[in-house]
């Protein structure tokens, strides 16, 4: 079975140490103790044949679903950037 970029992606947006990241600054993280609980709030769909991944996230109000929303992106994007930067240490470790 081949790995599907888009699946990747949606693996990092949805993974524990993202979501925990987002949580850590949700006005209502009280509410989640366990990380699966505040999971649930979110849905990730890749969308198969497309670039595309579809997010949605239930909040108390559309105001608090946009500072999750805007939280998990934001995340996820230094999540990416972390990622890389290992990525370029390890290879470069590797080539010495």
């Amino acid at each position: 079975q081949q790995l599907s970029p888009l699946k990747i992606v949606g693996s990092i947006l949805g993974s524990d140490t993202v979501m925990s990241s987002v949580r850590d600054i949700d006005p209502e993280k009280e509410d989640f103790a366990r990380i699966q609980a505040y999971k649930q709030l979110f849905t990730i769909s890749p969308k198969s044949e497309t670039t595309v991944i579809e997010l949605s996230v239930n909040a108390s109000s559309p105001e608090l679903a946009e500072i999750r929303l805007k939280a998990l992106i934001e995340t996820f994007q230094q999540r990416l950037v972390t990622l890389r930067e290992d990525e370029t240490t390890r290879r470069s470790e590797f080539a010495l």
